[in-house]
């Protein structure tokens, strides 16, 4: 991964880091002005004093413009003071709204790391690697080519790595580190490579 997109990703990270403390906090504040409401036997219905209302904080601020880079309605996030016929119901909806708004952004922050993930893929997968098709690698370990053929069906050589035109290829660096190893059967190979670094 190129430093940029890796930096992107963390990036991304530390957004949704921010939005899930976000909304963490705005459960808190919802449970605390419920309460409120409830302790001193206030009608739902009711309109508030506009002191009740908390103002838009810079983790608000914050949140509405992540939702905004994701071409998302950060305004949700801002808690604009409410016109004088607002009433705690109408406020509990607004908060409602905000902590069910937070995974579409997350989600949406997710599907954009997706993407820098599978262009990544892309570009490793359009880097050639050196290979081996099966006359080459039966010339490299002294074999006919009916015998790595048979041992590839019995899982004694690594996995190919593709094909191309129906010849299957193996992993010309993997292939010289199977035989510095000793030719190990695949399943101990695939266990012991990653020590390898192959």
């Amino acid at each position: 991964m190129s430093t940029n997109e890796h930096e992107l990703i963390e990036e991304c990270r530390n957004e949704i880091k921010i939005l899930n403390a976000f909304k963490k906090d705005l459960k808190i504040q919802y449970k605390e002005m419920k309460d409120r409401v409830l302790n001193n036997n206030l009608d739902p219905a009711n309109k508030f004093r506009v002191s009740d209302i908390p103002e838009t904080t810079s983790q608000a601020e914050c949140c509405a413009r992540i939702a905004s880079d994701y071409y998302l309605d950060g305004s949700i996030f801002r808690n604009e003071i409410p016109k004088a016929e607002t009433s705690y119901n109408q406020f509990f909806r607004k908060f409602r709204k905000m902590i069910n708004y937070v995974p579409e952004v997350i989600a949406a922050i997710e599907t954009y790391m997706n993407s820098l993930r599978r262009k990544r893929k892309k570009r490793r997968s359009n880097q050639t690697i050196a290979t081996l098709n099966i006359k080459q690698l039966a010339k490299r370990l002294n074999l006919s080519v009916s015998t790595v053929r048979n041992r590839e069906n019995r899982g004694e050589i690594p996995q190919i790595v593709g094909e191309r035109r129906s010849k299957l290829l193996w992993s010309k660096s993997e292939i010289i580190a199977w035989i510095k190893a000793g030719q190990p059967v695949r399943e101990k190979w695939e266990a012991i490579k990653g020590e390898l670094n192959v």
